[in-house]
């Protein structure tokens, strides 16, 4: 390639880096600042670096906040994809009275906004006694993201072949052993 082709597909590329990555470096940068240097009016290239904001977050209970969040998110994502799977697999696989209908039902629930969902969500929470605790947390957002996975893995389990199961159910395997 001559060298006026490759910087006519290279600055490009560059350009589009730096507009991509300057908001990570603009809050790395301010993450090393002062608040005084954080709240002017005009933005302060050159500035004393301190770790003060590092110091302050760990010693007000930052490794609380991280356990409590790896716990939500652990816990929802295998609940999600252990429940999503199977639906999806008992949709692509089985015959659903109104299966399609039903599917499309599930996938509708996609549509409203999530904050639509939050008041009934709590009321519920509120009437089990669920509220202020990670499982309430975890139901929610295993419930936003369950129609993501179900779509997803019908699609996924739709192209595998249906001599790979007879094939299973021959050797003498039940339905979860196939699954």
């Amino acid at each position: 390639m001559r060298r006026r082709n490759l910087l006519g597909f290279a600055l490009p590329l560059l350009i589009l880096l730096v507009v991509a990555l300057f908001p990570y470096v603009w809050i790395l940068l301010a993450s090393f600042k002062k608040r005084i240097d954080l709240i002017t009016s005009e933005p302060k290239w050159i500035f004393d670096a301190t770790t003060i904001n590092y110091l302050d977050i760990f010693g007000k209970g930052f490794d609380t906040y991280l356990l409590n969040s790896v716990i939500i998110g652990a816990s929802s994502t295998a609940l999600t994809v252990i429940v999503g799977t199977l639906a999806a697999y008992g949709f692509s696989r089985f015959r659903v009275p109104a299966g399609n209908h039903l599917f499309f039902f599930i996938l509708a629930t996609r549509l409203g906004p999530p904050v639509a969902y939050a008041l009934p969500m709590y009321l519920i929470f509120n009437w089990l006694g669920l509220v202020n605790t990670h499982f309430a947390v975890i139901l929610a957002h295993s419930t936003f993201n369950l129609v993501l996975v179900v779509w997803m893995m019908r699609s996924f389990f739709d192209d595998v072949p249906r001599a790979v199961e007879e094939a299973a159910y021959l050797d003498g395997c039940g339905h979860f052993r196939v699954f």
